[in-house]
């Protein structure tokens, strides 16, 4: 997998249109509101469920579901919220809250 963090597309991670890089860079962000500054896990939840909406608003039905690469298509489509990234980074946030 390429460097993410060099992508050009990096800095646009967040726009209403989510892209390559926004399931890497929601996940460094909750990993950052999680450890860094020890949010609660409320805090982890709500800053994902935002994201969640924000993203399921877009382009009908392109964003829902999970996140993978359409390769006929060429183009990534499903919430970047649904990510296996971003769920490890979920489970990690909770474990450590539980411990």
């Amino acid at each position: 997998e390429p460097e993410v963090y060099g992508d050009p597309d990096f800095k646009n991670a967040f726009e209403r249109m989510p892209n390559q890089c926004s399931d890497k860079a929601l996940a460094l962000y909750l990993s950052w509101r999680g450890f860094q500054e020890n949010c609660s896990q409320s805090t982890i939840d709500g800053i994902r469920a935002a994201f969640k909406l924000l993203w399921d608003k877009v382009d009908g039905a392109m964003f829902h579901g999970d996140w993978c690469h359409n390769d006929t298509r060429q183009r990534w489509e499903g919430n970047p919220v649904c990510s296996a990234e971003v769920d490890d980074v979920i489970a990690s946030i909770r474990h450590k809250v539980s411990s």
